[in-house]
């Protein structure tokens, strides 16, 4: 039963006793010792009938209705036919002592369900004792919640849980650098393990939504390893930058070098056709300012076309 059962019936019973003492108690005058005193006798009345009434109704319902949000599933076993019938959410009607309801919630939930994650402690492949701090995330496979109730009940699966992910969790770890974990397979890791729990709890009706490594723990010594990989990656990169500087420096002045060959070639084209284009490219590079040259030349510039 759930709280809304518990709430009908409790009901009930308050009702049943305000009832009685507010309808079945009556004042009479009785002696005791050579004296006249008064005291309460409970006597049945007409009173009292509907009040019982009601209490008897609501305490039947509090017996035989099952409520459920939308989220959750109710599941039905009768103990005579063996049969077990799943249904969502809503109201459920159960006959007391023959059948069984158990209410399941379909939500997601997360494990630990504290603000501490659980830690596991392992050996990577190269021999180096790695600390992970999970958070796991799972709900139930609605379409085997049937498999579920038989193998494992209507309880908390922390237990079973914890035991599996740290049992895959070991084995995956063997599988991997220390330094992958740290750095570039952490997220392929998890999904390893989320994929790995679902295979082993297939057959149980739990499904694992997502698996997230909230950190990654290690020894002082190779929390020092991990730095100097840092730095020399660190180094590696800027050397790359410099030798690629390098390189495009390099190229630029290639392109440079063949941009001024192609232009003296082409000088040297024009001049071997027409001798005077030297005295246009004399006067092309003077000042501005200057307004007269001086020649022994009529025309200082005769461009003859040949």
């Amino acid at each position: 039963m759930n709280a809304y059962n518990y709430f009908i019936i409790l009901i009930s019973i308050i009702i049943l006793i305000y009832s009685i003492f507010k309808h079945s108690s009556q004042e009479i005058l009785v002696e005791k010792g050579g004296e006249i005193i008064t005291t309460s006798k409970f006597t049945f009345t007409k009173k009292t009938i509907p009040p019982i009434l009601i209490s008897i109704i609501l305490f039947i319902l509090g017996l035989t209705f099952r409520f459920a949000s939308s989220q959750n599933y109710l599941l039905v076993y009768n103990s005579i036919t063996g049969s077990y019938y799943l249904y969502k959410g809503g109201i459920n009607f159960n006959v007391p002592f023959i059948n069984e309801v158990s209410i399941y919630d379909g939500k997601i939930k997360v494990f630990p369900n504290s603000q501490k994650p659980f830690t596991i402690w392992s050996s990577s492949a190269d021999g180096i004792q790695i600390g992970l701090d999970l958070r796991i995330w799972y709900s139930i496979d609605t379409s085997n919640i049937i498999n579920l109730h038989k193998l494992l009940g209507n309880s908390n699966y922390s237990q079973i849980i914890e035991s599996e992910t740290k049992s895959i969790t070991k084995i995956e770890l063997s599988k991997y650098q220390a330094a992958e974990i740290w750095t570039t397979a952490k997220k392929e890791f998890s999904e390893n393990i989320r994929n790995a729990l679902n295979e082993k709890f297939r057959n149980y009706g739990i499904y694992i939504n997502s698996v997230s490594i909230e950190e990654v723990k290690a020894t002082p010594e190779f929390l020092k390893t991990i730095e100097e990989i840092s730095i020399s990656k660190q180094k590696a990169e800027k050397l790359k930058y410099e030798i690629q500087s390098e390189e495009l420096e390099a190229q630029k002045r290639k392109i440079q070098a063949q941009s001024k060959a192609q232009e003296i070639e082409i000088i040297a084209k024009a001049l071997s056709q027409n001798p005077k284009y030297i005295d246009y490219l004399y006067v092309d590079k003077l000042s501005d300012k200057v307004q007269v040259i001086i020649s022994d030349k009529p025309n200082f510039i005769n461009l003859e076309k040949k």
